[in-house]
């Protein structure tokens, strides 16, 4: 009896022993070796601020004085230096006879562009270029305001997707139509007169009583000051039936806080966000900072982008961007630093193994910071997960699961 409880004994003791070193070892992996990670993502931000006020233009508004009057412009389309911009008309004929002028040379268009392409429909292979063709003209044409442009492209679009229908597009029709149209064209007699462009610059309709205001108003001004600009607004003249907005700038006379305002200086570029207005930022140049006033200062910027876009828009709010970080975001807690190089890095899990990387950080934030992502292959990636807290880290370290 005394043999069986020896090695019952020392097989109990063998047993305690390794359950003892197992929890000593689990107990010193949890300790040790529980990792929190995160993943490292991709992230974008901009700091800014909000800027209130209007957009002012050098404009020349046109003025008609008969009783019927026809503009040959579109809205936002150029026009040269003594282009013709309307047509003037003392009796109700000519203006019956401006819009059959405009009708013919819609029709002759649209036909001629029909002749062309039924040559060419029973080619697959050359219809298919002829149509990437026209709508790569037409998107052109609207990106340019180029109204003569966009009724040639939106004729040519038309006929190479429904072909010419039941219209007569015969040779002896369209030189029918030639005809007439010459007809009226030389029928201009003293009841019509054309009104000329007095300078190069873009047609518009939009006459909201600021078009007095000029980019020589808006010198170092306070805010009140830019207020009372807003204010006076004038009395929009009858005879006005549009204007010119000349020169390529305009200009964005806005009223921001100063802290906001601190944030630019002058001859920096900045990107306006126009919200709804305007479906991409602007990029923009900082050309004056007021005084202060009450926790606010005016500030100017100027732009030659969108001028044909913000046409329609006068007083407006902009989210002014200062900056743009565009990196990799990470927790704070992640981030470490190399007491003896000051390198800042992070753990990464590389293949069950601890691997350092180091980071160049861009922005901080409450919580997370957006590093820069390096172009070496053995910076930080999209994906990697970064250890946020652990014990004894150390390069090459197995990672337990």
């Amino acid at each position: 009896m005394k043999r069986t409880d020896t090695i019952t004994k020392a097989i109990s003791f063998v047993l305690f022993a390794a359950f003892a070193i197992y929890l000593l070892v689990f107990a010193f992996r949890t300790l040790d070796g529980n990792l929190v990670m995160a993943e490292a993502v991709t992230s974008e931000l901009s700091a800014g601020g909000t800027a209130s006020g209007i957009i002012i233009r050098s404009e020349i508004v046109l003025e008609g004085y008969d009783t019927y009057l026809s503009t040959s412009l579109s809205e936002g389309e150029k026009v040269a230096k003594g282009g013709n911009v309307a047509v003037s008309m003392s009796g109700e004929a000519g203006l019956l006879r401006e819009r059959r002028i405009k009708e013919l040379e819609a029709d002759i268009e649209y036909i001629s562009s029909a002749r062309k392409l039924a040559e060419i429909r029973s080619d697959f292979t050359a219809h298919s270029q002829q149509v990437d063709i026209g709508i790569r003209d037409l998107r052109f044409a609207v990106a340019a305001h180029d109204a003569g442009g966009i009724v040639s492209g939106a004729s040519q679009v038309k006929a190479l997707f429904f072909g010419a229908g039941d219209t007569d597009i015969s040779e002896a029709h369209l030189n029918e139509l030639k005809t007439e149209l010459q007809s009226l064209k030389s029928s201009y007699s003293a009841d019509s007169e054309p009104l000329l462009a007095p300078e190069a610059g873009l047609f518009s309709f939009n006459l909201d009583g600021y078009e007095h205001l000029g980019p020589d108003d808006l010198g170092k001004l306070l805010p009140s000051e830019l207020e009372e600009l807003i204010d006076d607004k004038e009395e929009v003249s009858e005879n006005a039936y549009g204007k010119l907005v000349t020169g390529n700038y305009w200009y964005f006379a806005s009223v921001m806080t100063v802290p906001d305002a601190g944030n630019l200086s002058v001859g920096s570029y900045v990107a306006l966000d126009f919200g709804r207005y305007l479906s991409e930022n602007v990029y923009a140049k900082v050309i004056s900072i007021g005084p202060r006033e009450d926790g606010r200062c005016c500030v100017v910027f100027r732009s030659d982008k969108k001028l044909s876009e913000l046409l329609p828009f006068r007083k407006l709010s902009a989210s002014v961007v200062f900056q743009e970080y565009r990196g990799i975001r990470v927790p704070s807690e992640a981030i470490r630093t190399d007491d003896k190089t000051e390198t800042t890095f992070v753990w990464v899990n590389t293949a069950m193994k601890l691997e350092r990387k180091n980071v160049k950080i861009l922005y901080c934030a409450d919580g997370y910071v957006i590093v820069e992502r390096g172009a070496e292959a053995s910076a930080l990636r999209e994906g990697n997960m970064v250890v946020v807290r652990g014990k004894n880290l150390y390069e090459g370290k197995i990672i337990h699961e």
